[in-house]
């Protein structure tokens, strides 16, 4: 986005192609397979709710310890969500004080992985409901279930129901699900 910096940028070598604008808005149009960045911290739980959608071999991040932390912490649905989709490695931290100008807070310098080991049956359920974060709760499960254990919309809304869900869950957005309405789907498709 500093298009300032194109002066520095114009003698790199023909295998590097600079491209200028948000990542967020462009990310799911590019073919990669790494990615390397020092991204605004502002952008991490954006950036990886992209990066659970598109196909790459690994990302090595520096982001804030707060992002790290979220994904570490067991009550948090960003930890279940990264386990799923990535195995997560902590490289070092690094110090607000090795910023010119000092940053707020201190680093983490990650890499994502594409996880490789399989997956159990509830595990891919809730991999299909994360990936379903613009669907009603009750929509992205159904789509869930029958995407994953070949159910017909009707076997599906019969699972759903011996679920017990709270009824207000149904008509939320999985995007916006509280980190505890999320380990309530969360426990209850670990039966399945």
């Amino acid at each position: 986005m500093d298009t300032h910096l194109k002066k520095h940028l114009q003698n790199l070598p023909d295998n590097v192609e600079v491209i200028y604008g948000s990542a967020l808005k462009i990310i799911h149009k590019l073919k990669f397979n790494k990615i390397v960045s020092n991204i605004p911290y502002s952008i991490s739980e954006p950036l990886f709710k992209r990066m659970i959608k598109i196909d790459f071999d690994m990302a090595v991040l520096l982001t804030g310890k707060r992002f790290f932390d979220l994904l570490l912490n067991k009550e948090s649905k960003w930890s279940i969500i990264s386990k799923l989709f990535f195995d997560v490695k902590k490289i070092t931290e690094v110090s607000k004080e090795s910023f010119e100008p000092k940053l707020r807070t201190n680093s983490v310098l990650l890499v994502f992985n594409k996880r490789k080991s399989k997956l159990m049956n509830s595990e891919k359920i809730i991999k299909e409901f994360v990936l379903q974060y613009d669907k009603k709760v009750k929509n992205a499960l159904m789509y869930s279930l029958m995407r994953t254990n070949r159910l017909t919309k009707n076997q599906s809304k019969d699972v759903i129901y011996t679920l017990k869900l709270p009824p207000i869950l149904f008509e939320k957005n999985v995007d916006s699900l509280s980190n505890g309405q999320f380990k309530i789907i969360y426990d209850k498709l670990q039966g399945l």
